[in-house]
């Protein structure tokens, strides 16, 4: 497990390298759309992280990745970090 956290109180987070990629899981458990920035793991300092099952991108940097949930939803985030 890696070191990630949300800036929201309802947005839950949990990081993990796995075979060189960060996956960051998120989920909102309120019932109420909401907008956070996640705090990512120190290999991920900018970039682009792939949104699982989800046909689209979020890019990062400064270790920020900022995005919008809806309520009770989750996002998967995929990061392939620069080294």
């Amino acid at each position: 497990q890696l070191p990630s956290k949300a800036s929201h109180g309802d947005i839950e987070t949990q990081a993990y390298e796995c075979e060189g990629k960060v996956y960051v899981i998120t989920s909102n458990s309120a019932t109420y759309d909401a907008t956070s920035r996640i705090n990512l793991p120190a290999a991920c300092k900018k970039g682009v992280a792939k949104v699982l099952f989800e046909d689209r991108e979020v890019a990062y940097k400064g270790w920020t990745l900022e995005d919008n949930w809806n309520k009770l939803s989750r996002h998967v985030y995929v990061i392939e970090p620069v080294r």
